[in-house]
């Protein structure tokens, strides 16, 4: 029997871009790389306009412990260093000559003969983050799990109904993902590592066990195909048989929990010395002339990976950076590819074009809810500005996953109500 979690929901199978390899889009023109997203993930640009750069060449450097350094995605000129407010980007012009900078080395001491401190630096200076998740630097949670985590947990699940890069990446990579996560063993001092799939993902877990699973650190499991499993408090439950309280985090059971596309940049960070200035991404969506599973470079515009999959069919309602539950609607086809960047989906129809009408207390919210809150009163409160009493209501443990607005037969943007009520519990109070 597959492994869950209690609440969320099972979504229609939408992953026909399950079957469709990898494919790699031609470099554009120009690349605006990200080196700053938010206040607490700021990087400093070490570069200035016209300076000719290389491609996995150091442009930018942290300036917090919770940002990472930033690559050139190609060789060319930079043109400018954009700021605008706590948003930064390096724009690149692409001499199409695509050369590698002589900082881009393999990591030539054995593995099982470095310290755990050597394996982090390389990490850390390769820019690895939780890709497609938090942005938090790899190298300081594996810091952090250093004494503490009984068990790696390679994360090969998406959930998301229109996902599948992660799955590409198993079954075309496998070798090289078993191999990245070696050397997150050594880098943790953990001795046994779990690679989680999908349940109706037969073809990831076979691939997985005709190379590691006779191997004694390894183990393939097999969890239900519901949404969200994928997220790591829901996935911590499924596995431990029990939810993470408040304030909790897998790591408080022991497990440490990264994505199979972070397992994937390590191994090319020590293999080839090649640093993050790339993502494996789904594009898909009905508004699409086609879907795909790209590998696109960091900073490449949603205009040129839309375009190189033919257009769209039709003018879009809403075009998503992430996936259909969860992913963020942007306002100009200028918003660029970055390391958070899991899916580019285009849609005909928005979730939130329904009509609403009033609430039927139905409870369905509540059913799904894989938190356990209350979304229609969070969501009532946030109606009425009433801040505290949606954090009375724990808005603040809500991870976004969707569910609710997903259920709701009155059609009640529960999520953007909820989003709302933490947007204003996160701001400082006036007039202290």
């Amino acid at each position: 029997m597959a492994l869950s979690f209690r609440g969320g929901i099972a979504l229609e199978e939408t992953k026909k871009s399950a079957l469709l390899a990898i494919e790699a889009i031609p470099a554009p023109a120009f690349a605006a790389v990200p080196f700053s997203r938010k206040p607490g993930e700021r990087a400093a640009p070490v570069v200035q306009p016209e300076d000719r750069v290389l491609r996995g060449q150091l442009i930018a450097e942290p300036e917090t412990e919770n940002s990472v350094p930033v690559h050139a995605p190609f060789s060319g000129i930079v043109k400018e260093v954009c700021t605008d407010g706590n948003v930064g980007a390096i724009v690149i012009e692409n001499d199409f000559k695509n050369a590698l900078s002589e900082s881009v080395v393999p990591f030539e001491k054995p593995i099982s003969k470095a310290e755990p401190e050597e394996l982090c630096e390389v990490i850390r200076a390769a820019g690895i983050t939780d890709l497609g998740k938090s942005g938090v630097p790899l190298a300081r949670r594996l810091q952090k799990a250093q004494g503490k985590a009984r068990r790696l947990i390679i994360n090969c699940v998406e959930s998301e109904p229109a996902l599948s890069a992660n799955f590409r990446l198993v079954l075309e990579k496998t070798q090289e993902i078993v191999n990245g996560a070696k050397i997150l063993l050594r880098a943790t001092g953990i001795e046994k590592a779990v690679f989680v799939v999908e349940k109706s993902r037969q073809e990831a877990a076979e691939a997985l066990m005709a190379l590691c699973g006779a191997s004694p650190n390894f183990k393939i499991t097999a969890l239900k195909s519901k949404y969200p499993q994928s997220a790591d408090r829901q996935l911590t439950e499924a596995l431990a048989g029990k939810r993470l309280s408040e304030g909790q985090t897998p790591l408080d059971r022991g497990f440490f929990i990264i994505g199979v596309e972070s397992v994937f940049a390590v191994y090319q960070a020590f293999v080839y010395g090649l640093p993050v200035t790339e993502r494996v991404l789904t594009v898909g969506g009905d508004a699409l002339e086609r879907s795909a599973n790209l590998r696109v470079p960091i900073g490449a515009s949603f205009e040129d990976v839309i375009r190189h999959l033919g257009g769209f069919v039709q003018k879009p309602q809403v075009v998503l950076s992430g996936g259909t539950m969860t992913g963020i609607a942007e306002e100009s086809l200028k918003a660029v590819v970055g390391k958070e960047t899991g899916a580019v989906i285009a849609l005909l129809q928005g979730a939130e074009d329904r009509e609403d009408s009033a609430c039927i207390h139905c409870g369905r919210c509540v059913k799904v809810c894989p938190e356990r809150l209350f979304p229609l009163y969070i969501a009532r409160f946030s109606d009425q500005n009433q801040w505290e009493k949606t954090k009375t209501w724990d808005a603040g443990l809500c991870s976004e996953c969707g569910c609710c607005t997903y259920v709701c037969p009155a059609g009640i943007p529960l999520l953007k109500k909820i989003r709302l009520a933490k947007e204003n519990l996160a701001l400082p109070k006036k007039g202290v």
